[in-house]
């Protein structure tokens, strides 16, 4: 990384009857950083993040919770134990929402590579197929989250008789398991039935959004199969199929379950189903197990692409003619500021008594908690998180390519910038108590970001301006909490929001994109994705095919 990149230059070359146009390379220009990321180790961090994530979160629920199957409504609902169940449970509950945030940050950047992969051919229809796949696969990831926004054990509600009420004291906290007597016999109330099928709805979504996705996979990880021998091509269609078996069956028991009317424990082989088909379902998924084990191929499909395929971006301050386009990153740390802003005033409208909420410092993004707002603004919250991501990314790049040397303290500080605003994703839980210091930690990195920005960028770069607006952050903060006057708290979302004002551009970044191929497993695209051919004057139907030579 950071070396001179080549760069290759379409030239024709007449060779008397028809013009065959050969790249050649020319002369480096200017510096370049070489970004090679490959399928294979995102794809085993995204499974091992899940797997730690579950393994953390069970471990908590089995010592630190008061988790019964008793009063269990999973187990309730569903009349045998789930997984789930361990990251249901507070304070465990933390620990998988943190976990699972990474888990689907893993799989958004798995998808877009798949994306800018399936790009690189430069084939106008499949690029626009493959962007819808993505697209789906991308809100379905989002919308993961509210899996962990529906509480299943919420605080008691005032006016309401409890029947089985189990109170537990947990670090201070006063919380209870809502659960009373239900005639059909399954200890639920209504109120609970709903809720554990719209947390299985949105599971039952991302299934079906990943079962689309894994297609693609599967034809990228077989785009050049007649190369492998008899035994693995085959072993592959067979792992294929099996994989979509057991997620297809899988996706379509759990949503047989919550189409009924009462929970799975009243009704499940005990009496029969008004749908023929409904019926079969449920048969063959009892029968084969999928429950239990069909949402594990959504961790293999990821594992299947060729080692060492993936995505090589360059990333360059110069214009190149094979560039794909160009990128100013701090105009995306400004986006993401401005969706953050954007989310905490719109909170001011869901949640009508946001000013008398004392859960939070921060009583605008206290609405992330109010249903239905949360299921919109938890996804919206996490996407801004990742625009976040990719604009401090980006500017570090930036700043690297234009000095020549990586800078500690503004790589330091986009590390806690990123970290803290994505831990505040955790404001979603109804009962955590401690996002309010982790928001503050956001706030100050934000400024001590701006701060270091227009120092380090000489040409740009306004000191004056910059700290001008971190003052303005300050002193609004402080009013915000001090006096809770709604307009202060509404001020100071307005200048984050503003961000870009006192944020420099900087220069613009260049991206080239190819494939990573591997060796005997894939053809190699031509350097300028165009697969047209040259017929020379005169020469009618008579074509000479691309050729293509790497520097």
């Amino acid at each position: 990384m950071g070396q001179a990149c080549g760069r290759s230059q379409p030239q024709s070359v007449d060779t008397g009857e028809t013009q065959v146009k050969v790249v050649a390379p020319v002369k480096p220009e200017g510096p370049c950083l070489d970004l090679a990321l490959p399928f294979r180790p995102l794809g085993i961090a995204y499974a091992l993040t899940f797997f730690l994530t579950m393994a953390i979160s069970g471990v908590a629920t089995f010592t630190s919770t008061n988790y019964s199957p008793e009063t269990d409504k999973i187990t309730l609902f569903y009349g045998v134990f789930n997984p789930c169940i361990w990251f249901d449970h507070y304070p465990a509950k933390v620990i998988a929402t943190a976990g699972l945030g990474i888990f689907l940050l893993l799989g958004l950047f798995f998808s877009t590579l798949a994306f800018l992969y399936k790009y690189t051919e430069k084939h106008l229809l499949k690029t626009i197929w493959i962007g819808m796949i993505w697209s789906w696969t991308s809100l379905s990831d989002l919308m993961f989250l509210n899996v962990m926004t529906t509480n299943l054990y919420p605080f008691e509600t005032q006016g309401r008789r409890l029947h089985g009420v189990h109170w537990h004291h947990m670090n201070g906290n006063m919380t209870l398991s809502l659960v009373e007597d239900f005639p059909g016999g399954s200890g639920l109330t209504q109120a609970d039935e709903q809720i554990v099928k719209l947390h299985t709805a949105f599971y039952i979504a991302w299934i079906i959004a990943q079962i689309i996705f894994t297609v693609t996979l599967a034809d990228m990880a077989m785009a050049n199969c007649d190369k492998w021998s008899a035994t693995k091509r085959w072993s592959y269609r067979v792992l294929c199929v099996v994989g979509w078996y057991g997620m297809v069956m899988h996706a379509g028991a759990m949503l047989v379950i919550i189409l009924q009317d009462g929970p799975k424990v009243d009704w499940y082989f005990k009496e029969e189903l008004q749908s023929s088909v409904q019926h079969y379902v449920v048969l063959i998924d009892a029968y084969s197990g999928t429950s239990a084990w069909g949402w594990v191929p959504i961790m293999f499909f990821r594992l299947i692409l060729p080692a060492g395929s993936g995505v090589r971006i360059k990333v360059r301050l110069e214009q190149n003619e094979a560039d794909d386009g160009d990128v100013l990153p701090e105009r995306w740390v400004g986006r993401a500021m401005l969706l953050i802003a954007a989310i905490g005033m719109l909170g001011g409208v869901f949640h009508a008594d946001w000013e008398n909420d004392t859960t939070s410092m921060f009583r605008l993004f206290s609405s992330m908690r109010t249903k239905p707002f949360a299921y919109f603004a938890g996804p919206a919250y996490l996407l801004s998180v990742v625009l976040l991501g990719l604009g401090l990314g980006l500017t570090l790049l930036q700043f690297r390519l234009r000095q020549g040397v990586w800078h500690p303290r503004l790589m330091a500080n986009a590390a806690v910038s990123f970290l803290s605003f994505y831990c505040c994703t955790l404001i979603i839980l109804e009962r955590e108590n401690f996002t309010d210091y982790v928001m503050l930690v956001a706030f100050v990195s934000t400024c001590a970001w701006v701060l270091q920005i227009n120092e380090q960028d000489k040409e740009q770069g306004n000191m004056m301006l910059a700290v001008a607006y971190c003052v303005v952050l300050v002193v609004l903060a402080a009013l915000a909490f001090l006096t809770q006057v709604w307009v202060f708290h509404f001020l100071l979302l307005t200048t984050l929001g503003l961000y870009r004002l006192a944020s420099p551009d900087g220069k613009l970044l260049h991206l080239t994109l190819e494939q990573l191929q591997v060796e005997g497993e894939y053809e190699p695209l031509p350097p300028s994705a165009s697969r047209s051919v040259f017929q020379s004057p005169g020469a009618t139907g008579s074509y000479a095919p691309y050729a293509s030579q790497q520097p």
